[in-house]
């Protein structure tokens, strides 16, 4: 899901390969098995509830979150 965070590429681009990974029932169906951590828990909701915008929203705010000290 670096996808996300990935400057390089535009807000169009992350948001249409999220919006792929999220209509790919092989790369949903992984989350069957994976046990989400504290921090991880809001981004495999998103993902499973297949929302981009979301995402890519928390991706910022946790970016800016490090950047302080």
């Amino acid at each position: 899901l670096l996808a996300a965070r990935n400057r390089a590429l535009s807000l169009g681009r992350r948001w249409n390969y999220l919006r792929s990974l999220m209509n790919n029932e092989e790369f949903l169906k992984s989350f069957e098995y994976l046990e989400p951590g504290k921090y991880s828990k809001p981004v495999v909701w998103m993902m499973k509830n297949k929302r981009a915008g979301l995402l890519l929203l928390y991706s910022a705010m946790a970016r800016i979150r490090r950047s302080v000290p």
